[in-house]
């Protein structure tokens, strides 16, 4: 997890590819060369925790290279309010979504309206060595 002006960002490695959740505008520089300082893998998925620009308004850094994932009151919020440093995400979904990139696993759920609606919960599986 990396951190600055308090907004966490998480990114998880895999064998196949680094999941991101959330890329803010302000270290997404930054992120990169965490990202590169711990594997060589690329990018594949960036997901976005909710529509507010100070966690997704780096994701554009990208272009079209990675999927992006979303509750769908997320993409319907980017759809009505556009911003083109805010991508609509390519993948959303209502209740649940299970994200499998290699050997990570990502359980993607919405509780509920809270701070914004689309704000969703991410939990990692954790695996046994």
């Amino acid at each position: 997890m990396t951190c600055a002006k308090a907004l966490p960002a998480i990114f998880l490695a895999s064998n196949k590819g680094v999941i991101v959740v959330d890329w803010p505008p302000y270290y997404g520089h930054m992120l990169l060369w965490a990202i590169g300082n711990v594997t060589s893998v690329p990018i594949t998925h960036v997901i976005y925790n909710h529509a507010h620009a100070d966690h997704i308004g780096g994701v554009t850094l990208f272009g079209n290279t990675v999927t992006t994932i979303s509750h769908h009151e997320t993409a319907r919020y980017l759809t009505l309010t556009p911003d083109p440093n805010r991508t609509v995400p390519k993948v959303t979904f209502k209740d649940s979504y299970t994200l499998c990139v290699g050997n990570q696993t990502l359980e993607l759920t919405y509780k509920g309206e809270n701070h914004l609606i689309g704000k969703i919960s991410s939990m990692l599986q954790c695996k046994r060595f």
